[in-house]
């Protein structure tokens, strides 16, 4: 294959349509939040130069499908855990999968860490629980969210770089399916 097809077959899995339509192309798998439509055989990699997944379509017939994880995040707003850091000193939801969660017992606050989307210390955003508040959790929260995607609702700070949501109660942390 030559060069400038192998970087111009990723171009073509997402198309922009800048004409208003209320029916998307015919073979469109995806609708990318930037507008373009993405013809993409596997869930994978979809739409990742383009702001992500806005809406899944269904196949053939181009109708959107309606899942808890993608219909919450495009209709509602919410954030992608690497999204979070463009959006420090605002409220929002913030969604990912917990890819470590780890309670700091012998740590001053006692603090419990659930880092999302990567592992400490490549954590792309961290959703923190002082010890003060994990009475307000009915479980060890290390333990309920771990390997779970979720969502969490609260004003994203910046500790050394990285943001994160300092959460209070369980009601702001929610388990997507």
């Amino acid at each position: 294959m030559s060069a400038i097809k192998r970087l111009a077959w990723p171009l073509l899995l997402c198309l922009p349509l800048y004409a208003a339509s209320a029916q998307s192309p015919a073979g469109a798998t995806a609708l990318c939040r930037d507008g373009s439509y993405s013809f993409s055989a596997s869930h994978r990699g979809t739409c990742s130069h383009h702001g992500g997944v806005g809406q899944w379509l269904s196949p053939g017939t181009a109708a959107p499908v309606q899942t808890a994880g993608n219909a919450s995040a495009s209709q509602q707003g919410f954030l992608t855990a690497a999204q979070a850091a463009d959006h420090v000193g605002e409220t929002a939801t913030v969604c990912g999968v917990v890819a470590s969660a780890r309670y700091a017992a012998s740590t001053r606050g006692q603090p419990t860490f659930l880092n999302l989307d990567q592992p400490y210390p490549n954590q792309v955003f961290t959703v923190l629980i002082w010890g003060s508040a994990r009475s307000a959790f009915p479980r060890a929260p290390e333990a309920v969210y771990q390997a779970k995607r979720i969502c969490v609702t609260g004003r994203i700070d910046a500790y050394r770089g990285s943001p994160q949501i300092v959460v209070g109660n369980a009601e702001a942390i929610r388990v997507m399916q």
